[in-house]
């Protein structure tokens, strides 16, 4: 049976495709996403401190939010959660993930143009993001959000890159969602303030994505830190 030549090419090329995945595979090919599970920890204080941290990346307004009954530990402005930004409580690729971050600190940080570390990093978070006030720095919720963050880097060397790093927009994207004033995760006595955030925030994605868009890569990276 006569075979084309257009059939023949795409023979060619999908021969080609699969020996590139073969020699891709023999020499290793990219790193897999990790995947640490803190359930898996030795029992002890160490568990016990990852643990307490990665509940405050999931847990956040019931641990440390504005309506919980102790008034000294209403450290966030509002019902959000740290995961609400890094998802996955801080574990899945290209979604502002955790993971490799502690060796990534201290870091040049352009916003405030000066070198920060992790501690004054996640501080930022709580005044800005969560619209509430600083940890204490030797506490114990920022000795455990350490400790998680540190969990969750175990094994990537200090400073090196991590594929999966950020948060990918595409042309998808055309707004940022945005909480609804009857929801949970909209504090009281602060809405037009966390409006405002939010208005400013999307006017800053649109602005970078239009930016972007003309570029070869469609896609473009917002990163943490």
């Amino acid at each position: 049976m006569a075979i084309s030549k257009g059939k023949l090419f795409l023979l060619a090329a999908g021969a080609a495709l699969l020996t590139v995945g073969a020699s891709g595979a023999q020499q290793g090919g990219p790193a897999a996403w990790p995947q640490p599970d803190a359930e898996a920890l030795p029992e002890g204080a160490w568990k016990e401190t990852v643990l307490y941290g990665r509940r405050l990346i999931t847990e956040t307004q019931a641990l440390v939010g504005p309506e919980v009954a102790d008034p000294e530990m209403r450290y966030s402005g509002n019902n959000l959660t740290c995961q609400n930004c890094h998802l996955g409580a801080g574990t899945r690729r290209f979604a502002l993930p955790l993971i490799g971050v502690y060796g990534a600190f201290p870091t040049y940080m352009a916003r405030e143009n000066e070198v920060r570390t992790l501690e004054e990093r996640i501080n930022g978070c709580f005044e800005r993001s969560m619209n509430g006030r600083a940890l204490p720095g030797e506490g114990r919720e920022m000795k455990a959000m350490l400790a998680y963050i540190q969990f969750l880097s175990t094994g990537i060397a200090v400073g090196a890159p991590t594929d999966g790093r950020g948060c990918v927009y595409g042309f998808g994207t055309t707004r940022m969602l945005r909480p609804c004033q009857n929801s949970p995760s909209w504090s009281k006595g602060s809405v037009s303030l966390q409006h405002r955030r939010m208005r400013s925030m999307d006017s800053c994605i649109r602005a970078r994505r239009t930016a972007t868009l003309s570029s070869p890569s469609p896609r473009w990276v917002m990163s943490f830190p």
